[in-house]
């Protein structure tokens, strides 16, 4: 499984990094610590089985970067999970109706996250 992570925090790029990793030991994983970094690596490498991003970035919100992946064509049918503090009903909605299969909110437990990732890979 091939997984990109985007999350301006070292230490959640490495709890959810390690969570993915347990739940795939042979999974292909990169990481950016921002959604244009995200973006850049996004258009080097055409093919992503899963995006699990932060929603409060720097440069580019985790919406925006949603709404751009949805724009491309190679990454269209690619789930996006958003893994936030960002929970209000109104932001979850924005979430989902711009494409996101997911939504976790911070702070969360592995067994959360596994099963929140487990069910965007089936949909």
């Amino acid at each position: 499984m091939k997984v990109l992570i985007v999350d301006d925090s070292p230490t959640m790029l490495r709890i959810i990094e390690d969570t993915v990793k347990e739940m795939e030991s042979n999974s292909s994983i990169k990481l950016a610590e921002d959604a244009i970094k995200a973006l850049g690596i996004l258009k080097k490498e055409k093919k992503f089985d899963l995006i699990l991003t932060d929603w409060n970035m720097p440069n580019l919100t985790g919406l925006a970067f949603l709404q751009k992946i949805k724009r491309m064509e190679e990454h269209l049918n690619t789930p996006v999970v958003m893994i936030t503090s960002v929970g209000s009903k109104q932001e979850v909605l924005a979430a989902l109706k711009s494409g996101a299969k997911g939504y976790v909110i911070k702070p969360f437990s592995k067994d959360v996250l596994k099963k929140k990732l487990l069910a965007s890979l089936e949909s």
